[in-house]
């Protein structure tokens, strides 16, 4: 991101709470995982997919797997935006991506990736999503569409060794 731009985040802006600071000075890691979920919290329910989702249908999201890639430090007080998209989704499953802004100086701190399932919570099994709830996530892919797949999403985890 240049200078110039300014990502549309999403949720408000947060800050780096003084709790949240660790012995090495910087944001402790769990909060970058706290800061992605509220923020999923917060699209999900703006678009319907809450707590009130829940009690009306009996259905939720868990969350399978999650991917954080921590970029920079963020400090105490730091403002920090979040971007959300929605990758791609199916009857069951939604794969989104956020990424973390330090909201002044305008660089990406981290990225998440993840995979959430429809849960139907009588059963505490997946579930097919209705059909107006994938149009709500077909609606958000659609709107990110034009951008390039996300050097982070899909990254795999290990030890790179030299040939030799």
């Amino acid at each position: 991101m240049t200078g110039d731009e300014a990502p549309s985040f999403a949720g408000g802006i947060k800050r780096v709470e003084s709790a949240w600071i660790d012995y090495n000075g910087h944001m402790n890691m769990a909060y970058y995982s706290l800061l992605f979920d509220r923020t999923v919290e917060e699209i999900f329910t703006a678009n319907g997919l809450g707590p009130a989702y829940r009690a009306r249908t009996g259905c939720s999201f868990f969350i399978l797997v999650s991917q954080i890639h921590y970029l920079r430090e963020v400090h105490e007080g730091d403002p920090l935006g979040m971007t959300f998209r929605v990758l791609d989704h199916d009857a069951k499953r939604v794969h989104v991506f956020m990424e973390m802004y330090h909201a002044e100086k305008r660089y990406r701190a981290a990225t998440m990736e993840g995979l959430d399932i429809h849960i139907d919570m009588t059963r505490r099994r997946s579930a097919p999503m209705p059909e107006d709830v994938r149009e709500i996530f077909a609606r958000l892919q659609a709107r990110d569409a034009h951008r390039p797949w996300p050097e982070e999403a899909g990254a795999k985890i290990g030890i790179r060794r030299e040939a030799g």
